[in-house]
């Protein structure tokens, strides 16, 4: 049997990850033969793959508005100054800590290239616990945060690879 390349190897993870971020939830019997592969090759290229932090873990993509939550997004621009006490608080995940103080959930945090240095993804109540989370930051992050835009997003169309099961509702929107 000849021995799989690098390339292979590859090809066969990638097709994993496409079904895993779209349907985390499908079994490995499901997933093996959505690729054309073993039970146990499938179960195998899982594992590697999740050992070598390629995939960080699964989640559930949930209507927000049925659990009377809004999605909030803050596009933040930093001051100029030097950064290594912000970029200190970062690594600790001391805005997880503080957003879970609030009652407000981090969905996702990144830092950027363009017009804005960091953006944070959340979930809270209502536009009056963003702002207060909006203000902890600036309180946390005195020395760092410029400018902060806070966006509320109205009606999602697609998340996390899947379009809105009621897509229809976004005329109520427009």
């Amino acid at each position: 049997m000849p021995r799989v390349t690098k390339e292979q190897m590859k090809r066969d993870e990638e097709k994993v990850i496409k079904i895993l971020s779209t349907k985390a939830n499908e079994s490995i019997d499901s997933i093996a033969k959505q690729c054309g592969f073993s039970r146990q090759k499938a179960w195998r290229i899982i594992k590697n793959l999740e050992k070598n932090k390629t995939i960080w873990g699964y989640h559930a993509v949930a209507d927000m508005e049925k659990l009377n939550l809004k999605t909030f997004y803050m596009l933040i621009k930093a001051t100029p100054e030097p950064a290594e006490e912000a970029a200190k608080k970062l690594i600790s995940r001391e805005v997880g800590t503080l957003a879970d103080k609030m009652g407000v959930t981090v969905e996702c945090s990144s830092y950027l290239h363009g017009g804005f240095d960091w953006i944070i993804v959340f979930y809270g109540k209502d536009l009056k616990q963003a702002k207060r989370f909006e203000q902890i930051l600036y309180k946390t992050y005195p020395n760092f945060l410029e400018t902060t835009v806070l966006l509320e997003e109205l009606f999602p169309l697609k998340h996390c690879g899947f379009y809105h099961p009621q897509i229809d509702k976004i005329k109520e929107f427009l």
